[in-house]
């Protein structure tokens, strides 16, 4: 990594860096490990039993999903300025409507509202300009925008539960919407001060000063969807949706079962976090120097041996172990699955791509959760369940490297 020019990079972009990372960052506010602080005040509230809780919010995830796609898409048709606007007020009335939530009747809509705003759109925001912007730097771009949800998953969790037991659930998402309105909308539209952001199409109709557009052409996602190659890519880009998901839902059974304290576990979920920076951090420059496609078919290796120590070891002290591998993969995943997709189908349409590929992965994210805990009401052995998800991703791992060669080979 040649420092003095990341530094240069930091210092020339600046702004538009520090709105990928602050959306990032505010995208918190509807991220399941935000959301699940308060599942706990809901479901006493509203007398919601765990798996009646646990459908409403898949129902709610899945139904962002299917919306993504359409709504995802607008981001390559009107301004950065406007789009940005849009979705944080979206994010604002999200929290302000689950604070006066009526009843459990309106549970789902607000699940869905805040799984939208907050981590379908806000997160797309922020990595699609990082990609769009940066075609020569997208790595180390997504690298800084990512530091926004790793500081998020650090500190935003600790924060809400102080506020929670100190003026309750429903006035601390009603000062959320508050603070989104009176300090994260002018922040992110101060970052965007410059009239390139406020212009329609500008990426493919000019370029930013100091950056230049790639040459890749540009796939609509009509011919995305008709492209074979597309669809092998997806076990394996989705594999960390599907697995990290499933092991973070059910934690806390996982740590039963290996009889590792649970207390412990959640205590060092911090590992987690410095996994995934040091990750985003070091395969940013990585990726901008050797492509996407290079490193990305290598991403799920830290994945499998964080099964494989569930699978093999009993020692408590290889949790923290177990954290910091699947860090390591979350990581690679924030930096580098942006700047694929726009090394291979171009920027002019990569919101609506990327829009495409956060739905399917936000699929994975709902069904791997269920599958897991469908083997475990089976009685599988912890054992044999982290063996077999380890086995999906050795089999996906192998499917992404013939994906990639593909994509090179024609």
């Amino acid at each position: 990594m040649h420092f003095p020019k990341v530094a240069q990079f930091l210092v020339n972009n600046k702004k538009l860096l520090a709105f990928g990372f602050f959306l990032a960052l505010v995208s918190s506010f509807g991220q399941s490990f935000f959301i699940g602080i308060i599942g706990p005040e809901i479901r006493a509230e509203f007398s919601l039993t765990q798996s009646s809780w646990s459908l409403i919010y898949m129902l709610g995830t899945i139904a962002s999903a299917l919306v993504l796609p359409f709504s995802g898409q607008l981001i390559d048709k009107i301004s950065l300025k406007y789009y940005t606007t849009l979705v944080i007020l979206l994010l604002a009335t999200s929290s302000a409507f689950i604070a006066i939530l009526p009843s459990v009747t309106f549970l789902l809509l607000a699940i869905f509202l805040l799984r939208q705003s907050g981590q379908g759109l806000m997160s797309h925001t922020s990595f699609v300009s990082m990609a769009r912007y940066f075609p020569d730097n997208r790595g180390k771009a997504a690298a800084i925008a990512s530091l926004g949800l790793s500081v998020g998953q650090a500190t935003l969790p600790f924060l809400m539960i102080l506020s929670v037991s100190l003026i309750g659930w429903r006035f601390s998402y009603g000062l959320i919407s508050i603070a989104i309105v009176l300090v994260a909308l002018p922040i992110s539209l101060l970052l965007l001060s410059g009239d390139q952001f406020g212009q329609k199409n500008h990426i493919s109709q000019s370029s930013m000063h100091g950056l230049e557009v790639g040459e890749v052409k540009s796939w609509s996602r009509k011919q995305v969807l008709r492209d074979v190659r597309f669809y092998i890519l997806i076990p394996g880009v989705t594999a960390p949706s599907l697995v990290i998901t499933a092991l973070f839902f059910h934690n806390l059974t996982v740590a039963e079962l290996k009889n590792w304290d649970s207390t412990w576990v959640v205590a060092n979920y911090w590992v987690y976090s410095l996994g995934s920076l040091l990750a985003a951090l070091s395969s940013g420059p990585l990726i901008d120097h050797l492509s996407a496609k290079r490193v990305l078919p290598l991403f799920l290796i830290p994945l499998i041996c964080s099964l494989l120590i569930v699978w093999g070891v009993n020692n408590m002290w290889w949790s923290i172990f177990y954290l910091f591998l699947l860090g390591l993969t979350a990581g690679v995943t924030y930096t580098g699955l942006t700047a694929l997709w726009a090394e291979l189908y171009g920027v002019d349409h990569l919101g609506a791509i990327k829009s495409l590929y956060s739905s399917i992965g936000i699929f994975a994210s709902a069904l791997g959760p269920v599958v897991m805990g469908v083997m475990l009401d089976l009685d599988f052995s912890i054992e044999l369940i982290s063996l077999a998800l380890a086995g999906y991703c050795i089999i996906s791992t192998v499917i992404l490297f013939q994906g990639i060669f593909l994509y090179k080979n024609k």
